[in-house]
């Protein structure tokens, strides 16, 4: 221990002399400090208001949330293949664009008649 340390007691005695000692904080600082706190207790903060939800968000909702969206993209797709490549099953959309009128109700009416004599040909059994 070297001599310039201070013993237990002086220690001590210098301990209790800054106890002793409080500051005694500036007038005009606890007036700034109250002034503050009553224009805070004046001022209540406003409630911020909700966001309209989007185009997008709205129709995700309407039909089902991703669920349902993804159904619908599916559905879609498959109509546009089906309808830009048909299986053979079924009449070639563009014949009908070009055809005129008269020739496409032709057209129609073959290719209904022909279900339509399979269904009859389904129900005899």
């Amino acid at each position: 221990m070297n001599k310039s340390d201070l013993n237990e007691a002086e220690l001590d005695a210098l301990f209790d002399l800054a106890r002793e000692e409080v500051p005694a904080p500036d007038p005009a600082f606890l007036a700034r400090i109250q002034r503050d706190a009553v224009t805070a207790l004046r001022t209540p903060e406003q409630p911020r208001r909700a966001k309209a939800p989007g185009l997008f968000q709205m129709l995700r909702a309407s039909v089902g949330g991703w669920l349902g969206m993804s159904g619908l993209v599916t559905a879609t797709v498959a109509g546009l293949w089906i309808g830009v490549a048909p299986p053979s099953v079924l009449p070639d959309p563009a014949v009908f664009v070009s055809l005129a009128a008269g020739e496409a109700a032709a057209d129609a009416d073959y290719w209904l008649g022909s279900v339509e004599d399979d269904w009859y040909a389904l129900e005899d059994g």
